[in-house]
């Protein structure tokens, strides 16, 4: 979808965000559960949007829900805008296809995984959330859902300004440079350091796999500021 198509879509004025949308069931159920919400979500591998394409529509004859507060922009979002080279990883659901390159002996790291090779490489349009959201008139960020296969902070750091809109929200790290299935993953540490210094504060830490390698990591703003209160 273009962006002006996006910007004139957004009428609800309460905003939840789904970065790395992968095949949206995460987005498509809180647009479900959450009617008076606009979710937007950002999915830049073609198979992931195709995939995402089947469950909208099964949703839309299963249930009641016209999913008019859901739009999907395949972009990429980091804390840079252009365009870049994207890894995609076929091998298994397209999941960890990343702007980050896998990391070596992923074999040892993750014993029995054998999704984590590059089928292709493709390029893809990249976006600063900030760019995005002075183009919208909106009262809040109230959620952000993001896996960004790697550089999820990189996202954080993109909204610029806009950070002290944003309410809560969870993002996934590696827990130590040694097992990051990623070479440029961001860690654990970096999120520490990053909450600190923006005001933030962790919820709780959650492990992602049996091995404990990854954490999704729920935070709240502790500086949030609704944009019509102020």
């Amino acid at each position: 979808i273009s962006l002006q198509i996006l910007f004139n879509e957004v009428e609800k004025k309460n905003i939840i965000l789904d970065v790395g949308a992968n095949s949206g069931d995460d987005g498509l159920r809180l647009a479900m559960n959450n009617p008076n919400h606009h979710v937007i979500a950002f999915e830049p591998v073609p198979e992931m949007i195709k995939m995402i394409g089947v469950n909208l529509d099964n949703l839309r004859k299963k249930t009641s829900h016209k999913f008019e507060n859901y739009t999907l922009v395949d972009v990429a979002v980091s804390d840079y805008n252009g365009r870049s080279k994207f890894n995609v990883a076929g091998q298994a659901d397209w999941g960890c296809s990343s702007l980050n390159t896998f990391s070596d002996n992923l074999d040892k790291t993750w014993p029995g995984r054998t999704d984590f090779k590059v089928t292709k490489e493709i390029e893809v349009e990249v976006l600063r959330l900030d760019n995005f959201f002075e183009k919208i008139e909106f009262d809040s960020i109230d959620f952000l859902h993001c896996d960004k296969q790697g550089s999820d902070i990189s996202v954080l750091r993109g909204l610029g300004g806009f950070r002290e809109n944003l309410a809560r929200g969870v993002i996934e790290c590696a827990t130590s440079r040694s097992v990051a299935l990623y070479r440029e993953q961001h860690l654990l540490e970096d999120a520490i350091f990053e909450f600190v210094r923006w005001g933030w504060e962790i919820d709780r830490i959650k492990s992602n796999d049996i091995d404990c390698n990854e954490v999704n990591i729920f935070f709240k703003n502790k500086l949030f500021r609704n944009r019509m209160s102020s």
